[in-house]
C-alpha cells in the first residue's frame, strides 16, 4: 500500500480547503471535513481514489 498521487495536491469543490487522504484496508480516499470543523455538518465530500489516480496516471503516462 502506498499514498495516493494527489494527496496535499486537492481541495474542496464546497468549501475550497485541502483535502486529506484516509486508508482504510487496501485503498485510500480523498475528504474534507472543512465543514465538519467549521459547522459541526456532515463531510464535504469523500471519494475513493483508485478511480482518480488510476486517471491521473493514465493521463501523465500516456496521454501525450
Amino acid at each position: 500500500m502506498g499514498e495516493l498521487l494527489l494527496a496535499g495536491l486537492l481541495r474542496c469543490g464546497h468549501c475550497g480547503r485541502k483535502m486529506y487522504v484516509a486508508y482504510g484496508g487496501k485503498t485510500g480516499r480523498y475528504l474534507c471535513e472543512g465543514a465538519l470543523v467549521n459547522h459541526g455538518t456532515e463531510r464535504c465530500i469523500s471519494f475513493g481514489g483508485m478511480r482518480v489516480d488510476d486517471a491521473v496516471g493514465t493521463e501523465v503516462c500516456c496521454g501525450f
